[in-house]
C-alpha cells in the first residue's frame, strides 16, 4: 500500500496560537477574571498584521463566554453541526490525546492527519479538524517548554513540574476541543460575511479562546478540573 501523503493546510495557525498564549501570559492581570481574559485576547488580535476587521472582532469578543459555557457544561459536541462521520473522527482523536503518553502525541497527530486526509468527508468539512490538529500539535511543544521554564505562566500552573507535565495531555486536549468551540460559533449560515470572517481571523484561529486558558486560571472562576470530552 502506498504511503499516505498528508499536509496540514493550516500550519500557519500554530505560531499565531502560541504567540497569543505568550501575549496572554504576559498581559493578563493577576488575579484574572473572564472579562480580563476576553480583553487580553482582543488586545492580542489587535497586534496582528493586518489586524482582523470589525466583523471578526465583534464575534471574537463573544467566543470566550460562549466557549466557557460550552466547555464547562460539556456542550461543545452537541453544538457542532457535524454529521456522524465528522463526530466519530473528532472523538477518536480527542480520546487518543487523553490516552497517549506525552512522548507519543507527535506520532498520534501524524496518524490523525492521515486519517483526516483519507476520511470520506468533504474538504470543507475537514477544515476545522485540520485546524484543531494544528493547534493541538503546537500546544504540545508549547506546554512542554512552559513546564521546563514557566516564565509568565508561573502564576497559573503548579510549582511542581511533575504535576504540570502530567497535565500536558489535558491542556492539549483542551486546545483541540477549543478550536471546535470557536468553529461552532461561526459555522452557521445566519452569520453574514463568514468568508471574510474566516480570512480576517486567520482561518478560524479562535483557538486562543481555548479552554486550556481558563483551566489554568483560578479554579473558582471557571471549573474545578478538566472535562473528559467535548
Amino acid at each position: 500500500m502506498a504511503a499516505v501523503v498528508s499536509f496540514n493546510p493550516y500550519e500557519g495557525a500554530g505560531p499565531i496560537f502560541t504567540n497569543g498564549l505568550d501575549y496572554i501570559a504576559a498581559n493578563l492581570p493577576v488575579p484574572a477574571t473572564l472579562a480580563d481574559l476576553n480583553d487580553t485576547v482582543l488586545a492580542y488580535y489587535g497586534t496582528l498584521t493586518p489586524p482582523p476587521g470589525a466583523d471578526a472582532l465583534d464575534i471574537v469578543k463573544t467566543v470566550i463566554p460562549n466557549s466557557a459555557n460550552q466547555y464547562i457544561n460539556k456542550q461543545i459536541g452537541q453544538n457542532l453541526n457535524f454529521d456522524s462521520q465528522q463526530l466519530d473522527l473528532v472523538y477518536s482523536i480527542n480520546n487518543g490525546i487523553k490516552e497517549s503518553s506525552i512522548e507519543s502525541l507527535a506520532n498520534l497527530f501524524d496518524l490523525a492527519l492521515e486519517d483526516v486526509t483519507t476520511s470520506c468527508i468533504s474538504d470543507n468539512s475537514k477544515i476545522s479538524v485540520y485546524l484543531a490538529l494544528e493547534l493541538a500539535t503546537a500546544s504540545v511543544a508549547y506546554w512542554n517548554g512552559i513546564v521546563t521554564m514557566p516564565g509568565n505562566w508561573a502564576s497559573y500552573i503548579s510549582s511542581n513540574a511533575a504535576i504540570n507535565y502530567a497535565n500536558i495531555p489535558n491542556w492539549v486536549a483542551a486546545s483541540f476541543v477549543g478550536a471546535f468551540s470557536g468553529f461552532s460559533q461561526v459555522q452557521y449560515v445566519n452569520i453574514q460575511n463568514v468568508d471574510s470572517i474566516i480570512v480576517q481571523s486567520r482561518e478560524w484561529d479562535f483557538g486562543l479562546e481555548s479552554p486550556e486558558l481558563w483551566v489554568l486560571l483560578p479554579a473558582k472562576l471557571f471549573t474545578n478540573g478538566h472535562r473528559d470530552h467535548p
